[in-house]
């Protein structure tokens, strides 16, 4: 399993948008894919729950980053890629997500 970390620890800055377009990008491809929602406030959970369609499974992630470790460690033979979409404010599990993660994607906001 390929596992990809979508993290900055500011939020707004389009952690669960890039998320979602690599999970549908890998979806399209063909492999099975999972996006585990780290934001408290679930905004992958609830985009993929409106939207229906996709075989992309959100599966809602864990506070405390001992229980991500193993959550991730878990899903590592069920799926062919997992995308820890992080969360803000979140130092202890984004290390954590920076420790299991094959690839770290770090998307930044445009500013002046």
């Amino acid at each position: 399993m390929t596992c990809i970390a979508v993290l900055n620890l500011k939020g707004g800055a389009g952690k669960t948008t890039l998320s979602a377009h690599l999970a549908r990008g890998l979806e399209l491809d063909g492999h099975s894919v999972a996006i585990l929602d780290t934001d408290p406030q679930h905004s992958a959970l609830d985009w993929y729950s409106a939207a229906g369609g996709s075989t992309t499974k959100v599966i809602e992630g864990q506070e405390n980053s001992l229980d991500l470790r193993h959550q991730v460690e878990s899903l590592s033979n069920e799926y062919d890629a997992l995308i820890i979409d992080g969360a803000p404010h979140a130092a202890a599990l984004t290390e954590i997500a920076v420790q299991l993660a094959d690839l770290v994607l770090i998307p930044v906001t445009p500013s002046p």
